[in-house]
């Protein structure tokens, strides 16, 4: 027939039990209910109807004609809208048992709240839910290909949904799922969708596949579905799981977009990355399933708290990117079967196997934290690209090759060990807490910096490289080292260990304000010439001391023995105490000390060796200083203090010039050698004298005052008149030998010697 109107409000019947009309111009029912019984078809013109009842299952079928249905839907039976065009609605209210079917290619809007709950299928076409709330009603949705959409956000109340063909869920608003679904074999259900897509009841038993293809839209995965054994695949877009069993049992693919997960959850699906993907979001979470990352794909975690990579195994030869700012990834397990790039630009990465960590290939460390959660070995090779740091407190090891590239720094903070591998590059070298080992001779050009912990430097001749060498804190240590990189002193630093040889033979400086203290036991040699004005302290072992140095800080030997290898200024020019230990020459033509003055302590100290040495410069004795070298000691400076002065030495000669010693106060004992006294007054201050041995003797001629007395056989020798004017004590059994050429006198003579 041509087109129809109806337009009366008392209703009209279409069809009985499968009837079927075509109306060529259309159908309108303005008023009343149309009751349907049988198929209605235009040619391509558009149908609109008030109420409807169907009566029995009917299809409405228009081709590129709109059809709208204004009033309510009700009845029991099923019905169909095969539509081509882009704008059929049903306004009204659908309730009852009523079942709804969406065939055709074009689109249907249901945009009331709607009560029925009779199944409703979408065949093909596109369906879009139009009301916030239960627009597809409450019964089954079966979803057998075509679209699913939603025109707001919505919540569909379908207490179930089943997959039976490929369909897509697509749109731009939220759209959630309330009821539990079933994705039959052989199906798949597409999300395009780029508002949120919710699938909040549990997936059921079913294989069919389940994948994300939106550039910006998020799939939540919220229910618990551990009968779910289908592939779900991420290839654009967010990927939420909200249980640990979302994915169900069956493999994930990550062929793009990004994976997350909204508390702290772990999924155990054995899963593949097949694109580039990030493992994104806020919430720690752990992918317990075995991995592989295929060539010439990229992992990039940006999550920005914890993800966890436990699978017994992580495969293929594509990358792996870490990039999360405060957040960590953590490898556990052994991971070599892995052979793709990892690099680390920020954020920290964690790992705990004793081996492969991170697999075989290369490791590009660009910033960020590398840290062990147990004692373990990476042996991949290592480029640092930024500045990245070792972190942590469990022992490290990057065996590798390890490349420091121009510009960067990498900094050792681990306060248990690390290992290093060859290093070479133009890169920085920092570390500021911990163990650092460096075991090997390395090339790298760029400065070594440390500022706390202690840096093991082995059996090494070159271990820090080419350039400058920052010495601001911590402990130098090793077995048997040489460097001879220029170092400069900081801070408070120290050379320590038990019985090692130690030398630094570049150009040292001592900054103002720092002190480097060596307390190695064994022997420590500054060959190169030390300046600034900073100190030097020495408390145990050897230290040869051979430029001629310019420094002009303290020097403090309290411990160990201070050997002066070069002819002058060995121990620099700023004041010398010696408040226990031994001071020494080395040289063969011996040592004169510029320092400008010296004290020696109340632990007293001792100068010996067998070469000549000389203090310069005036020097005070608080403790006791004891003479056993067999060259010749020359005490230059005035003398000052009560402590004693000791000359006990089998071949040497202890020279006292100081112009004026009128402030020592301390007693003076010659027990072997010869004491030359080289000043015509007050040479040996105002202290008694003790002859219990050896040779006193005046260079020039010499007047003491002091009292002495005779505890040994004793010569008085030279060459010079000498007066003793002090009263003097000749103890019993011992012996006063003249042999000076010149005139002697001894005034005041007691006792039975």
């Amino acid at each position: 027939t041509n087109a129809v109107s109806f337009l009366n409000t008392g209703g009209v019947t279409l069809g009985n039990g499968g009837d079927a009309f075509t109306f060529d111009g259309g159908l309108t029912s303005t008023a009343g209910t149309t009751t349907l019984g049988g198929n209605i078809s235009t040619s391509n013109d558009n149908i609109s109807l008030a109420a409807v009842n169907v009566s029995s299952n009917s299809t409405l079928t228009s081709g590129s004609g709109t059809q709208t249905i204004t009033g309510g839907v009700t009845g029991n039976n099923v019905l169909t809208i095969n539509n081509d065009d882009a704008s059929s609605s049903i306004t009204g209210i659908i309730s009852g048992s009523t079942g709804l079917t969406k065939s055709g290619s074009g689109t249907l809007t249901l945009t009331r709240t709607n009560t029925y709950t009779g199944a409703t299928t979408l065949n093909a076409g596109t369906l879009t839910a139009g009301n916030a709330t239960n627009a597809l009603g409450t019964g089954v949705l079966n979803l057998n290909g075509g679209n699913l959409r939603s025109s707001l956000a919505a919540t569909l109340g379908n207490s179930s949904f089943t997959l039976g063909g490929n369909t897509t869920i697509n749109g731009g608003n939220n759209l959630t799922f309330s009821g539990t679904g079933t994705l039959s074999s052989g199906n798949t259900l597409t999300v395009t969708n780029t508002g949120t897509t919710t699938l909040n009841g549990n997936l059921l038993a079913g294989t069919g596949a389940l994948n994300l293809n939106s550039s910006g839209g998020t799939l939540i995965l919220a229910g618990t579905n551990s009968a779910y054994s289908g592939i779900t695949t991420l290839t654009n877009g967010i990927l939420q799981f909200n249980t640990s069993s979302a994915f169900g049992t069956g493999a994930l693919n990550l062929n793009g977009g990004t994976l997350q997960s909204n508390a702290v959850l772990s999924i155990n699906n054995i899963w593949t990355v097949g694109g580039n993907v990030n493992l994104g979001g806020t919430a720690a979470f752990t992918l317990g399933g075995a991995g592989t990352i295929n060539n010439g794909n990229t992992l990039t975690v940006n999550n920005s708290s914890i993800v966890t990579l436990s699978g017994s195994s992580l495969s293929g030869s594509g990358n792996l990117v870490i990039n999360s700012g405060t957040g960590t990834l953590t490898m556990i397990g052994d991971k070599g079967s892995y052979s793709g790039t990892t690099t680390l630009t920020s954020g920290s990465l964690t790992f705990n196997s004793a081996t492969n960590g991170l697999g075989t290939g290369l490791f590009n460390f660009n910033g960020g934290t590398l840290r062990g959660n147990s004692n373990t070995i990476l042996n991949n090779n290592v480029t640092v690209g930024g500045n990245a740091t070792i972190g942590g407190s469990i022992g490290v090891s990057l065996s590798g090759n390890i490349t420091l590239n121009t510009g960067n720094t990498l900094t050792i903070s681990n306060s248990a060990n690390t290992f290093l591998g060859v290093l070479s590059g133009g890169g920085n070298l920092t570390q500021t807490a911990g163990t650092l080992y460096l075991s090997n001779n390395n090339s790298y050009s760029g400065t070594t910096t440390l500022s706390g912990g202690t840096l093991n430097l082995g059996t090494t001749t070159s271990a820090l490289g080419t350039s400058s060498f920052n010495f601001n804190g911590g402990n130098l240590t090793g077995s048997n080292f040489s460097l001879a990189n220029n170092y400069v002193i900081g801070g408070n630093a120290t050379i320590s260990g038990t019985g090692i040889t130690a030398t630094l033979s570049g150009l040292g400086t001592i900054n103002n304000g720092n002190t480097l203290t060596v307390s190695n036991t064994g022997t420590t040699t500054l060959s190169g010439t030390v300046s600034g004005a900073g100190a030097l302290t020495q408390s145990a072992g050897i230290l040869v001391m051979s430029g001629s140095n310019n420094y002009s800080g303290a020097t403090n030997l309290t411990g160990g023995t201070l050997r002066a290898n070069n002819a002058t200024n060995a121990l620099g020019t700023g004041a010398l105490t010696i408040n226990g230990g031994t001071l020494q020459s080395i040289i063969a033509g011996g040592s004169t000390l510029g320092n400008s003055s010296f004290t020696v302590g109340a632990s007293g100290g001792t100068i010996s060796g067998s070469n000549n040495i000389t203090l310069s410069n005036a020097g005070t004795l608080t403790g006791a200083l004891t003479v056993t070298n067999t060259g010749n000691t020359t005490l230059n400076g005035n003398l000052s203090g009560a402590g004693g002065l000791t000359l006990n030495s089998s071949s040497g000669a202890l020279t006292i010039a100081g112009a004026n010693n009128s402030s020592y106060s301390g007693t003076t004992t010659l027990t072997n050698g010869t004491l030359q006294i080289a000043v015509a007054t007050n040479a040996l201050g105002s202290g008694s004298l003790n002859l219990n041995g050896g040779n006193l003797q005046a260079t020039t001629n010499v007047t003491l005052a002091n009292n002495y007395t005779l505890g040994g056989n004793a010569n008085i020798n030279g060459g010079s008149n000498l007066t003793l004017n002090g009263v003097g004590t000749l103890n019993s059994g011992n012996t006063l030998t003249i042999t000076n050429t010149a005139i002697t006198n001894l005034n005041g003579l007691t006792g039975s010697g």
